[in-house]
């Protein structure tokens, strides 16, 4: 009786624990786990929902898109918003036509940009902090956008880097943040916002990509700290 109790205690404790925000994170998301995800109340084809969003609002001059807008965060889009999405985009975009599953459903999640909306009198820039399901681990795009691609390679090259601000990671398009972004197969990350993919800083696949100790040594009051370091990276 003890023992079921204790456990039933547990998992109420559990149940009742403050969901960590998306922003602290150090590691991808676990699907199924909650988090407390920013969601911006948002009027689309006519229905009124809280779309997960990525942080950051921002204009696009340099991919000829300058009116403010928010991208959705798919990894937390819930089932109703994914049929929606994926409804709509397969009456205006052709190459979505292609996917199926769930790259269908993550990149029409995707394609909402949330912007201007004359029913609310223009952009909402507040966003709420809700309680959401992650319900896929990547929010990256399925299709590759070749004039895309081309436009940022030739801002910031053919093999640009992430930007490293303390133990936390960025794109420098955008300023998205990719610490919580799950590592490619060749060793890069993807940004969720617009696709680049930019170097990491270690090629650990499904760990946060920042700088691994190799061995710290102390001597009276200093330490000594050697960092283990990927090919072709400089440590800054």
């Amino acid at each position: 009786m003890t023992d079921t109790t204790s456990n039933q205690d547990q998992k109420l404790g559990q149940e009742h624990q403050r969901p960590q925000r998306v922003d602290k994170m150090l590691a991808p998301p676990t699907v199924g786990k909650r988090y407390l995800v920013p969601a911006l109340r948002y009027v689309w084809d006519g229905v009124i929902d809280e779309w997960p969003v990525l942080i950051g609002i921002h204009q696009d001059p340099l991919l000829d898109f300058d009116i403010p807008h928010w991208h959705v965060d798919a990894r937390f889009t819930s089932g109703a918003q994914d049929k929606r999405a994926r409804e709509i985009t397969l009456r205006t975009s052709h190459r979505i036509g292609q996917l199926s599953g769930e790259d269908l459903l993550c990149e029409a999640a995707r394609s909402v940009a949330l912007t201007q909306d004359p029913r609310f009198g223009g952009l909402l820039t507040r966003y709420r902090w809700k309680v959401r399901v992650c319900r896929r681990s990547h929010a990256t795009a399925a299709l590759r956008c070749p004039a895309t691609e081309a436009k940022l390679a030739r801002r910031f090259g053919r093999n640009p880097k992430a930007v490293k601000r303390g133990n936390r990671l960025f794109c420098p398009h955008q300023g998205a943040e990719l610490t919580h972004v799950k590592l490619n197969d060749d060793g890069t990350l993807t940004c969720p916002m617009h696709g680049m993919r930019l170097q990491a800083v270690t090629r650990k696949r499904g760990r946060p990509a920042s700088l691994q100790p190799s061995s710290v040594n102390r001597r009276g009051s200093s330490v000594s700290i050697k960092l283990r370091m990927p090919n072709n990276v400089e440590a800054t």
